[in-house]
This record gives C-alpha cells, sequence and structure tokens, in this order.
C-alpha cells in the first residue's frame, strides 16, 4: 500500500508541474485537444499501472516527454489507417476554449509541412516546447550534433521561404 501511496504522490507531483506543458507538447504534434489529452492521460495510466520506479529514473520530466512523443506518434500512425476526406476533417468544428491554440497549431503546421519530418519535429521541441537541445537528442533517438544540424537546416529553410513569400507580396 506505501509503494502505491508513494507512486500516486510522485504522480501527483510531476502531474502538477508539467500537465500544461505535456499537453501542448501532444496538442502541436495532434492538432486536436481530445487527442493530445488522451495522449498524455494513456502516459500517466500507463506510467502508474507499470512498475517504474520513478525514483530510479534520472530525469522523470524527460522521460514523460519521451512517452507523450512515442504515443502521439502511435496516434499519427493509427490516423493514417483511418482514411477520412480533406472536407470531413475541415468540416470538424473548433471548440472556443481551443480557437487560439488550433490557429497557432495550424499556423505552424503549415509552415513546417514544407520541411522534412525530422526537421519539423526538432523546430517544435524547440521553439514550441522550449526543450534544450540534449533532450529533444534522447526524445528523438538522435545524437545532439544531429539535432542542432536538423534545426539550422529548419530555421534557415523557413527563412528562405518567408523571404519569398515576402517578396511576392
Amino acid at each position: 500500500m506505501n509503494k502505491i501511496k508513494s507512486k500516486l504522490e510522485q504522480l501527483e507531483n510531476v502531474i502538477c508541474r508539467r500537465q500544461d506543458d505535456l499537453f501542448r507538447f501532444a496538442y502541436m504534434r495532434l492538432g486536436n485537444r481530445a487527442d493530445a489529452e488522451d495522449a498524455v492521460q494513456d502516459v500517466f495510466l500507463r506510467l502508474f499501472r507499470s512498475d517504474v520506479d520513478l525514483t530510479r529514473v534520472d530525469d522523470v520530466e524527460r522521460y514523460l516527454f519521451r512517452a507523450v512523443a512515442n504515443r502521439c506518434c502511435d496516434r499519427l500512425r493509427s490516423r493514417r489507417s483511418v482514411s477520412l476526406s480533406v472536407d470531413t476533417l475541415a468540416a470538424q468544428p473548433v471548440p472556443d476554449d481551443d480557437r487560439e491554440i488550433h490557429a497557432e497549431y495550424e499556423r505552424v503546421a503549415g509552415l513546417l509541412s514544407s520541411l522534412p519530418d525530422e526537421q519539423a519535429e526538432v523546430l517544435r521541441m524547440r521553439c514550441y516546447d522550449a526543450l534544450p537541445f540534449a533532450l529533444i537528442a534522447e526524445i528523438t533517438d538522435s545524437s545532439e550534433a544531429t539535432v542542432k544540424s536538423r534545426y539550422r537546416y529548419a530555421v534557415g529553410h523557413l527563412k528562405q521561404l518567408l523571404t519569398t513569400k515576402n517578396a511576392k507580396q
């Protein structure tokens, strides 16, 4: 019983500190409140049900970001297997509470769609999640040098894209 109580206290502490950050992290990948909330909740539930002792995890926050990133990938993969028309997706209403974050998601998604997936993900994590390069490297199973390189290429590409777009206007 003490083990369960201790684990609940550990999880409660982490949830209070990082739940909003993890939700935003998931939303910027999934573009949908329900999916983002489900992804974060799945990670917390799986963590609670697992035998993982959080006191033995070197960096719980890194562990959680990695787990949420993996859960988002799973959800995106399962989405791809269900085909919906663009009209069906566009017709989905966005709740008033989500209009601001969804508009930001659409702007970012539009720009990032011109980048390779690896570069877009690094840019999201660095700019929108404010994660350090070392943590991004761990989450993406890449070296820190590779992450920095992807970031540099992504920023260069977006600068060029925006400069071209502004020159046309």
